[in-house]
C-alpha cells in the first residue's frame, strides 16, 4: 500500500519465571524501548511486553 506507514508495534516474549521478566525488561528497557510491562502469563511463565513507538519505513528495512 503507497504511503502506508505503521506507528507503533509490540513485541512480546514469554520468559519462565518472575526473575527472568524482571531481566528481560531490564534489558528491553536498556535497549531503548520506552515502554516495557511484564506479568504473569495464564499459560503459565511470564508474558514481557515491549513498545516498538515506530514509525517504521513503508518497506521491511529499518526495524529494530
Amino acid at each position: 500500500m503507497a504511503g502506508w506507514s505503521a506507528m507503533a508495534g509490540m513485541h512480546d516474549f514469554v520468559v519462565p519465571d518472575e526473575a527472568a521478566a524482571q531481566a528481560s525488561a531490564e534489558e528491553l528497557a536498556a535497549y531503548g524501548f520506552p515502554r516495557v510491562l511484564a506479568r504473569p502469563h495464564p499459560d503459565g511463565g511470564w508474558l514481557v511486553m515491549a513498545l516498538d513507538e515506530g514509525p517504521y519505513p513503508v518497506d521491511t528495512v529499518g526495524r529494530r
